[in-house]
């Protein structure tokens, strides 16, 4: 067994064989662009790169495609992940008028008591463990309310991976 497929043809002719008795395709031409372009869209709605890999195998597999290289997996999945990142910031962006804007852009400069700016400090999230704990998170979801982002904005993107993104 050590020296099996030590010849690289030895590796294609089994390969060859195993994809005409099975009817598996190998991931290159239309199959692979079908394949890029589902992973494109389930970019938006996965929580992190290793569960879009999961979700391409399981695609894959479902297309009777072999896999490509774990290499190849992870280059796909990560760069559908920033690809779906930016068409959800920009659409984000998209719906944001000048003055909620300005009020965003001002959490990057706010200090928010001590050494930090107002958007880190929204972000550094605990759960809590006592009452001075809930006050602070309570402190935040005040913040947030005074911001003014209106409920039809967020229901637009309910639906997209919008936290895994935060």
């Amino acid at each position: 067994m050590v020296y099996y497929a030590a010849r690289e043809e030895t590796r294609h002719e089994h390969l060859a064989a195993l994809r005409a008795i099975y009817g598996y395709k190998m991931f290159t031409g239309r199959g692979a662009r079908d394949l890029k372009a589902w992973l494109e869209g389930a970019a938006e709605t996965a929580r992190s790169n290793e569960d879009l890999a999961r979700r391409f195998v399981e695609q894959c597999r479902a297309a009777q495609t072999i896999l490509p290289g774990i290499t190849v997996i992870e280059r796909l999945c990560a760069d559908a992940l920033v690809a779906a990142e930016r068409r959800v910031d920009a659409r984000v962006a998209g719906q944001l008028d000048d003055d909620m804007r300005t009020r965003l852009d001002a959490l990057l400069t706010e200090d928010a008591g001590g050494s930090v700016t107002r958007f880190v400090w929204l972000r550094q999230f605990e759960i809590g463990r006592n009452s001075a704990d809930m006050n602070r998170l309570l402190d935040r979801l005040e913040f947030l309310q005074a911001l003014a982002l209106t409920g039809a904005f967020w229901r637009m993107y309910s639906h997209t991976a919008l936290p895994a993104f935060a």
